[in-house]
C-alpha cells in the first residue's frame, strides 16, 4: 500500500539524513520544493543541508540507536514519535512529514524537554508501539475527531474522562493542563489502526503553542495517551509558520 511505502521512505530518510548526516543523499530523499516549518531552520533543501552540516560537526555518540519509538502513516503523511538526547537534554519530539512522488516535501515538528523523573514505569515515550486493528482505522479516526472537536469547545476534565478507558495510561506529565488549553484549533489528523495523531494549535498557560496529541484506542475508547507541545516562536528564519 502507498502509505506503507511512504513510511519506509521517511524512516530511511531519517536514518540517513538526520541519523548519519548524509548530505550527499538530500537530493535522493528530499523534494526540490521542500517546505520547512521547524522554527529554527531555514526553508528548503538549502536550510536542511545547513542544519545537517552543523549536526555533523557535533560529537557523535559511540553507539547509535534509532530514536524512533512510533511511526504512523496515512495517505501522504507520516508521523514519527522520537525519544532522543541532544547535548545533556533528554527530549521528546514529534515529526510530521508530507511526501510527494516518493520524496519528503514538507516538514513540521515540536520538541519538548522531558522532565527529570525517577519513575521509569511511565515516561513521555514508553508504552505500546504495536499497530493493530487496521480495519478500525476510519472508525478510530472518527472517534478522536469527535472527541477533539468537543475538546475545542468544552475543554473540561469531564469531557476528557468520558473518553478514557478506566485503565488508560497517561504519558503526559502536564495532563491537567489539557483542560486549560484555550483557542484550540485542529489542523491535521491521521490514523493507522489503533493509533491516531492530532496536530493542533492553541494557547497553553496563555502562550501560543503547537500540540501533537497521540492516542491509542481499544474498544472505542482511549487506552493510552502521549503529547508533545512547543511554544510558537514570534520570529523564524522563514515565513511558513510552525503549523
Amino acid at each position: 500500500m502507498q502509505h506503507s511505502s511512504n513510511k519506509t521512505i521517511v524512516l530511511e530518510a531519517y536514518k540517513y539524513l538526520i541519523g548519519q548526516q548524509r548530505t550527499d543523499l538530500i537530493d535522493t530523499y528530499v523534494s526540490d520544493h521542500y517546505i520547512q516549518h521547524n522554527p529554527g531552520l531555514k526553508d528548503g533543501k538549502a536550510g536542511l543541508r545547513e542544519a545537517l552540516t552543523y549536526l555533523k560537526q557535533l560529537p557523535q555518540p559511540a553507539a547509535q540507536q534509532s530514536p524512533v519509538i512510533r511511526a504512523l502513516a496515512a495517505d501522504d503523511m507520516v508521523f514519527l514519535h522520537l525519544d532522543l538526547t541532544f547535548g545533556n537534554k533528554k527530549l521528546v519530539v514529534a515529526e510530521l512529514y508530507r511526501t510527494e512522488q516518493g520524496k519528503l516535501t514538507e516538514h513540521w515538528d515540536a520538541i519538548q524537554e522531558q522532565p527529570a523523573t525517577t519513575d521509569t514505569a511511565v515516561t513521555m515515550t514508553n508504552g505500546s508501539t504495536v499497530i493493530e486493528d487496521l480495519s478500525l482505522t476510519a472508525s478510530n479516526k472518527a472517534i478522536i475527531t469527535a472527541f477533539f472537536q468537543r475538546l475545542c469547545h468544552l475543554p473540561d476534565p469531564i469531557t476528557i474522562a468520558s473518553h478514557l478507558s478506566p485503565t488508560c495510561i497517561i504519558h503526559d506529565p502536564e495532563i491537567p493542563a489539557i483542560a486549560g488549553r484555550t483557542a484550540l484549533k485542529m489542523h491535521r489528523i491521521l490514523a493507522e489502526g489503533n493509533f491516531v495523531v492530532v496536530q493542533s494549535e492553541g494557547k497553553k498557560a496563555g502562550t501560543p503553542s503547537v500540540f501533537y496529541d497521540i492516542y491509542r484506542l481499544k474498544n472505542g475508547v482511549i487506552a493510552e495517551y502521549w503529547c508533545v507541545s512547543q511554544a510558537i516562536l514570534a520570529t523564524m528564519p522563514h515565513t511558513n509558520g510552525m503549523i
